[in-house]
């Protein structure tokens, strides 16, 4: 698999790489849209999430989907955030399907690695998510060899 396109993410106003995916939780409990995929976005979609009120949020989704008409005509339409959850009147809406860990690089890239997210950079960013809520951060220093914990629970 060749290097990926990453979801984006924006932490206190600052917009950031996500090397997670957490919107493929949500596919294994609901109907996947058939997104257009490419060699370097085999999830056929880049989401856009935020970190509000130590809430993890997803506010955007760019992705491609192929409809068919009224006549059986096929058309490709642009995905959006109202496509996928539609049932939601807010700009945003809580990753309350996901728990788990999300990695967010810093800093300049030390080792590019032509698979995945396995480039290497001089810090990563690690929250911890519980059902949508931000409960621990970790900054993985690698330049100073630290690691800082912030426990927000």
């Amino acid at each position: 698999m060749a290097a990926q396109r990453p979801d984006i993410i924006y932490v206190n106003e600052e917009k950031l790489e996500l090397y997670s995916n957490p919107l493929e939780e949500y596919w294994k409990k609901k109907k996947r849209p058939v997104f257009q995929k490419s060699d370097a976005c085999v999830r056929g979609y880049i989401a856009s999430w935020i970190i509000k009120e130590k809430q993890l949020m997803i506010h955007d989704i760019d992705a491609t989907v192929e409809r068919t008409s009224l006549f059986f005509f096929k058309k490709n339409v642009k995905c959006s955030i109202k496509h996928i959850f539609r049932r939601v009147k807010q700009d945003f809406v809580k990753a309350m399907w996901f728990s788990g860990k999300l990695r967010i690089p810093y800093g300049k890239m030390t080792e590019y690695v032509h698979e995945g997210y396995e480039s290497h950079f001089e810090k990563e960013l690690i929250l911890t998510v519980e059902k949508g809520n931000i409960i621990k951060e970790v900054m993985l220093d690698y330049t100073q060899k630290r690691l800082v914990v912030t426990s927000l629970t």
